[in-house]
């Protein structure tokens, strides 16, 4: 009986302070935090000339495709990354979000109301929700993909930008940007708030954390100073698939930018990788050193080469090379026959797919790298009806030449082929077919 009064006595205490008594305070080293008791944090943005300024810089990195496939993906996490987002973004104008991966987003786009799509066209405007990072059907890697794959894939996520949100995004910045992206794209430990603790400022907590978390945060963004030039630091908040509750995520960041600034050692705000690169350029008085050669082979520990992504999967890479030789072809004759049609961007999806950085780089799950493979298949049988429309013929493909498998070939005899060379220059080299003759003859025609 004792136990059961004094606990309810207790918890009658703690209302009567709560409703009748101003909140206790408490102190940190060196400042006293000022918990907001309307419920609202200050993430005023303004920046500063004599303390560092620190950009928080919103993002969740979505990979097409890795240990499940691009479709299990986006219907069991990105669906609900971007749902949540745009929720957010609305609470607040200050709150800003960086997004990449078009063939994730125009997935997500079409599943949408025309209200929806007007609010992202309005958070697009007021720079909110940030497109311009990359702007690509995917991150491609940089080292195992043909130079126009990469032009290409990043081309097709542009187009779609500049037809539905006017954003021309600019390719000069491009590969500056996007290296930023590749190093290190998280926060400080401990602090990617979709799994680690949150930012526990009410007094009446007995595991108030508000000092111990603050001091941490402000503490990485010194040191992460020490090695960067001028005023401004960058923190991508967030890793894969970060944000499907994106309330929790961005609650914890009002608070953190609410306290940080209250600290007084750093100037800390929403922002985006544009903002910040500009800010950046705009400091003439940094010199920049200029680095020319590759930054291969990539090394994430002591003698951990990631070299031998050059060469895994090999026929997934091979059939990457088919596929595009087959898109380069069937643009060109398209060109020829000045028949444009878009019913080429299918080829184009599954050849810019393909280059996602944990495809054609061969580290994903054996069922991804199949269902990489079965939509090049797709893609390809599209292409082929294209280009027989263009020739406007029926024209077979010798794909499984190399196990001797053309049933053109071992079927007729005599049969004619067509070479085709979409090269600019004279090319020779030899070509195999098998055939059911001994003897064979091969002749030009006219």
């Amino acid at each position: 009986m004792v136990k059961v009064w004094t606990a309810v006595a207790a918890a009658a205490v703690t209302y009567a302070g709560a409703q009748g008594h101003a909140r206790p305070s408490f102190e940190c080293e060196h400042w006293k935090p000022h918990y907001p008791f309307n419920g609202h944090y200050n993430t005023t943005t303004a920046i500063s000339t004599d303390k560092l300024n620190v950009h928080l810089i919103p993002h969740t990195h979505d990979d097409p495709g890795w240990l499940i496939t691009v479709d299990q993906y986006f219907t069991q996490e990105v669906d609900y990354i971007l749902d949540t987002v745009v929720t957010e973004l609305q609470k607040d104008p200050k709150r800003r979000f960086m997004y990449v991966e078009q063939s994730f987003f125009q997935r997500w786009w079409r599943e949408q109301s025309k209200e929806t799509k007007k609010i992202v066209k309005k958070l697009v405007k007021n720079g909110q929700l940030d497109l311009e990072a990359n702007g690509g059907w995917v991150m491609h890697d940089e080292a195992a993909p043909h130079y126009s794959t990469m032009l290409d894939q990043t081309a097709f996520g542009h187009k779609f930008l500049l037809k539905e949100f006017g954003i021309s995004v600019e390719t000069i910045g491009l590969p500056q940007r996007h290296r930023m992206l590749q190093d290190g794209y998280g926060g400080p430990g401990g602090f990617f708030f979709e799994n680690d603790s949150p930012i526990k400022d009410d007094p009446y907590l007995h595991d108030n954390n508000v000092c111990e978390r603050i001091k941490t945060f402000v503490d990485h963004s010194l040191e992460r100073a020490k090695h960067t030039k001028g005023n401004h630091v960058f923190w991508p908040m967030g890793t894969d698939f970060q944000y499907q509750n994106a309330h929790r995520w961005f609650k914890n960041l009002d608070k953190l930018i609410h306290y940080a600034n209250q600290e007084g050692r750093v100037n800390m705000f929403y922002s985006t990788l544009g903002q910040y690169t500009d800010l950046k350029l705009q400091d003439k008085s940094l010199e920049w050193s200029v680095k020319t050669d590759d930054f291969f082979p990539y090394a994430d520990q002591p003698n951990g080469y990631w070299s031998g992504y050059f060469s895994s999967r090999p026929a997934l890479k091979r059939y990457v090379r088919v596929a595009n030789s087959l898109l380069q072809s069937v643009r060109q004759l398209e060109v020829w026959a000045g028949a444009k049609s878009t019913r080429v961007n299918h080829l184009v999806a599954t050849v810019g797919l393909s280059l996602h950085h944990d495809g054609i780089t061969g580290t994903e799950k054996q069922k991804v790298s199949d269902d990489y493979a079965q939509r090049l298949g797709e893609g390809v049988g599209n292409g082929h009806w294209r280009l027989n429309e263009l020739l406007d013929t029926t024209v077979d493909f010798c794909f499984l030449a190399n196990v001797s498998i053309c049933n053109r070939s071992t079927t007729s005899d005599p049969f004619t082929f067509v070479v085709y060379n979409p090269l600019p220059v004279a090319h020779s080299y030899t070509i195999e077919l098998p055939i059911i003759a001994k003897n064979a003859a091969v002749e030009l025609a006219n």
